[in-house]
C-alpha cells in the first residue's frame, strides 16, 4: 500500500471507529500538519470547502479501501453521518513514513477522537482559521468556538462586517506578541470567527511557545490539549 493508504489505516487502528467523515478529515488534516511539523511532506493535498478543510483525494481513497474490504463504513441507525472503521485491525505497516510517525500519529487520533465530530471542526476552524473560507457552517460552528474557547473574548457573537482597509501593523507591536507569530494570525482569526475586534491575549493564560490558551479552560484542562497536541499546532 501507498502512503496515503497507510496513513487512513493508522489513523482507524489508533481506536474503534471514528465517527463520520466529516470528523475524519479534520482528524487526517492534523496528523498531515503533525507530518509538516516533523520536516515531513504532508501525504495529502487539502483545500477550503462547504465543512472546513477537505482533501479531494480521500473519498476515491476510501471507497477502494472498502471495496476491498479493509475498511468499513456504515450508516447508524437514524442517523446521516458514515463512521469509519478498519477491518483487520492487525495490520502490518510498512511505509517508511507511517512507520517513523506511529506513536505520534495514535497519541493525536486518540486525544482528538473522543470529541465529538462538531467540537473536532471547531478545534480544526480555531486552528487553522484560512481553512473555513468556503465554509457553510460557519456560524453554527462560531457557537461551538465561544463554547469551547469562551476565554479569548467577550465579543464573539457580535457581527462583523468585512472591511477591504485594516491598519498596518507596528514592528513594536509584533514583538509583544511572540506567542501568536505576529498579529496577522489574529486579524485572520478575527475575520474568520466573525468578530469585531481582535481577541484579547490575557498573558496567564496564554502559552508563549504555541498561542493556545491552556489555563483558566475547562475544556483544555481536561485533556492537556497543549500538551498533546505540541506537534500539530500551527507553526
Amino acid at each position: 500500500m501507498n502512503q496515503k493508504e497507510e496513513l487512513v489505516l493508522k489513523i482507524l487502528s489508533s481506536v474503534d471507529v471514528v465517527q463520520g467523515k466529516t470528523k475524519f478529515v479534520k482528524i487526517l488534516h492534523l496528523t498531515c500538519k503533525l507530518f509538516e511539523k516533523n520536516q515531513k511532506k504532508s501525504p495529502f493535498n487539502f483545500k477550503p470547502d462547504r465543512y472546513g478543510v477537505n482533501s479531494p483525494e480521500l473519498e476515491p481513497l476510501l471507497q477502494n479501501l472498502e471495496s476491498q474490504r479493509i475498511i468499513k463504513i456504515s450508516k447508524p441507525l437514524f442517523s446521516k453521518r458514515n463512521d469509519l472503521s478498519l477491518i483487520n485491525r492487525n495490520y502490518d505497516f510498512g511505509n517508511e513514513g507511517v512507520l517513523a510517525m506511529g506513536s505520534k500519529i495514535q497519541s493525536l487520533v486518540q486525544t482528538i477522537n473522543p470529541y465529538s465530530a462538531e467540537e473536532v471542526i471547531a478545534i480544526s476552524y480555531y486552528l487553522f482559521p484560512e481553512t473555513t473560507t468556503k465554509s457553510e457552517i460557519k456560524p453554527k460552528i462560531n457557537k461551538k468556538i465561544i463554547e469551547m474557547f469562551s476565554s479569548l473574548s467577550s465579543d464573539f457573537e457580535e457581527s462583523f462586517e468585512e472591511k477591504d482597509v485594516i491598519e498596518p501593523i507596528s514592528n513594536e507591536m509584533r514583538a509583544m506578541y511572540p506567542q501568536f507569530n505576529d498579529l496577522d494570525v489574529r486579524m485572520n482569526m478575527m475575520k474568520s470567527l466573525g468578530l469585531k475586534e481582535l481577541p484579547q491575549i490575557i498573558p496567564d493564560i496564554i502559552d508563549e511557545s504555541s498561542g493556545l490558551i491552556v489555563k483558566e479552560n475547562s475544556f483544555l484542562k481536561k485533556y492537556d490539549f497543549e500538551k498533546l497536541l505540541e506537534d500539530a499546532r500551527r507553526r
